[in-house]
């Protein structure tokens, strides 16, 4: 319930997106959406399906904008494969597209795993 008073109050503000993400041939069965609010400098991002990682590996979340590939937030899904987490992140205001990648380093710079989740503004 309180979940969906967060999206339903986060999607009544003026310029705010609803980023809706899939799987892709990597993970297709994944899906989930992204929430971006520029005013509040707030994102909510909800998936599912996701499959757990070994070892030091994290799900990364990349805003991209003019090609160029910003990291905003590392994550691992629960038990169910699920992830919903709140954050501040100004990359994806200037975004036109995101992309998940499994990374087995925290905190890289660029990508260096394949795309699992990609979603378009």
């Amino acid at each position: 319930m309180l979940y969906q008073q967060e999206l339903n109050a986060l999607m009544r503000q003026p310029n705010n997106h609803l980023v809706s993400l899939t799987g892709s041939q990597n993970l297709p069965q994944a899906s989930g959406s992204l929430f971006v609010s520029p005013q509040k400098h707030r994102a909510v991002l909800k998936l599912k399906n996701l499959e757990p990682l070994s070892g030091q590996k994290v799900y990364r979340l990349w805003a991209i904008s003019q090609e160029e590939k910003i990291g905003c937030i590392n994550f691992t899904p629960d038990e169910n494969g699920q992830v919903h987490i709140e954050f501040s992140d100004d990359a994806l205001q200037q975004a036109n597209a995101v992309l998940i990648t499994v990374e087995s380093q925290v905190d890289t710079l660029q990508p260096t795993g394949n795309p699992m989740i990609t979603g378009y503004y």
